[in-house]
């Protein structure tokens, strides 16, 4: 496939993201003053959800499919006990009573998409104010924009399950488990496959409290070996997990991987994005797992979740594009996809002191690290990953921006 580098396109839209930075950057420098800090990320959050809201049904594939999909249907309902009571397929009904909702107020499909976008990109903000004395602002923002905020304007729901996720992760670090679990009830409620993202967090964690070494070499064996079967024999084996209802929803995807019949068959065609995106999450992996070495050595565990969660979307979006040929992995590997935010904004620590609180039940004793050299990797990475993923191979059809019908 031939690709043509839109630089114009390009640069419309880094100059936007860097009108966009300007409020994070302000919220650093007053991120002692609570009430400025959380206006400047209201107001930078605030314009990002309207340029993604104003947007045209043709920027982001799935833009018209979901306005279509979810949003127009709702007209005929006229209460809440038919929508409640409406006979349909949907696994997650948070759009369509969102739809029901926004349809009773205004039927501007914009307002709809500006609202989606809100459920998407408020978490992230959320999350920068909570780490905001541990991690800056403006690079927690930055890392969302370069990584995920064009692909929200493609799989709009998977992208604000992946967000309600990332902050409940955030609060069960912080043990504030009531928050925690109504953030991750939202998330199942945006998207069904968030119950996978759960288990394989939960392994995640578990792993990391294993204190034997020896037992952790010997569970690490375990996985690379039932890693390596299921490369050798993943038809068999996704056809076995599928006939499981907890995988109920992969049936549709599994018929295609295995037979190469249906709809759609142009995501298992191995096209030079998966390779650049392959290439680019393993450069990504290996930086954290360098640069945050010693965190990990001085027993932070809020690191050592991260890179491991890093480490298992390397793995399931690799096991894609090994035995499949095909970039779909990211469709289970987003909600890890999403701890890569935190991990490259911890690179810009602003901590200075030898004894660094990461929460409030944890303490570690940590030599600083070359912040400015951090950043810069950090910086370099995210806009290297955006130029390659949404400008240079267009994933996801967000180019060129136009502005919808107002």
């Amino acid at each position: 496939m031939k690709y043509n580098y839109p630089v114009l396109e390009a640069l419309f839209y880094y100059g936007i993201y860097v009108l966009f930075m300007i409020p994070f950057v302000f919220a650093d420098l007053c991120v002692d003053n609570k009430r400025a800090c959380r206006i400047c990320i209201f107001i930078g959050a605030s314009m990002m959800c309207v340029f993604a809201g104003i947007r045209g049904q043709s920027v982001g594939t799935d833009t018209p499919g979901t306005l279509l999909e979810f949003f127009w249907p709702s007209l005929p309902y006229k209460t809440w006990s038919q929508v409640l009571s409406a006979d349909n397929e949907l696994r997650e009904p948070f759009y369509l009573y969102l739809s029901f909702l926004l349809q009773k107020i205004t039927r501007k499909d914009w307002i709809f998409q500006l609202f989606m976008q809100v459920v998407t990109t408020g978490p992230i903000a959320v999350l920068a104010y909570q780490n905001r004395h541990k991690s800056p602002v403006s690079m927690t923002m930055f890392a969302f924009m370069m990584l995920f905020y064009q692909a929200s304007f493609n799989i709009a729901r998977h992208c604000a399950a992946a967000a309600f996720m990332l902050l409940a992760v955030h609060f069960y670090r912080e043990h504030r488990w009531i928050r925690a679990i109504l953030l991750h009830v939202c998330a199942l409620f945006l998207h069904s496959s968030a119950k996978y993202g759960t288990v394989l967090f939960l392994a995640v964690y578990l792993f990391i409290r294993i204190r034997n070494k020896a037992l952790k070499n010997v569970v690490r064996v375990l996985l690379l070996i039932a890693l390596g079967y299921a490369v050798m024999n993943w038809k068999s084996v996704t056809m076995q997990l599928t006939q499981l209802s907890f995988f109920e929803r992969l049936g549709g995807y599994a018929q295609k991987f295995t037979t190469q019949t249906g709809e759609n068959l142009q995501w298992f065609v191995m096209r030079p994005r998966t390779i650049f995106d392959e290439a680019l999450r393993v450069a990504g992996f290996l930086i954290i797992a360098f640069m945050l070495k010693d965190h990990e050595k001085y027993g932070d565990r809020t690191i050592q979740f991260i890179k491991y969660s890093m480490l298992v979307s390397v793995m399931i979006f690799t096991f894609f594009v090994i035995a499949i040929q095909s970039y779909m992995g990211n469709r289970i590997s987003l909600y890890y996809d999403f701890l890569w935010i935190p991990a490259f904004s911890f690179l810009c620590s602003r901590d200075e002191i030898e004894n660094v609180a990461l929460s409030k039940y944890e303490k570690v004793t940590m030599p600083r690290g070359n912040i400015s050299l951090n950043t810069i990797v950090a910086v370099l990475y995210c806009i290297s990953y955006n130029a390659v993923i949404y400008m240079f191979t267009n994933w996801g059809n967000t180019l060129p921006y136009k502005v919808g019908a107002l």
